[in-house]
């Protein structure tokens, strides 16, 4: 979902202002990955999605996901 950029979703402001009551910030991107927020590209909740690429940690996040989420 973009908020910001080229296409915006409408409620982008309204997604951002809820992000900061759920996760404590409101940058994106804000990465969730079933339901569990693991973080923005490189930080934040659970180190973020390079870091947890690299590390070989995010196969257990994704193992979390249905079988038609993990084939995408």
């Amino acid at each position: 979902m973009e908020l910001t950029g080229e296409n915006p979703d409408p409620d982008g402001m309204a997604i951002r202002a809820e992000l900061a009551g759920k996760i404590g910030r409101t940058s994106v991107p804000a990465i969730f990955v079933a339901g569990e927020f693991i973080g923005g590209c490189n930080d934040g909740g659970a180190g973020g999605l390079m870091p947890l690429s690299r590390s070989g940690d995010l196969d257990k996040f994704l193992e979390k996901c249905s079988p038609q989420v993990r084939k995408a």
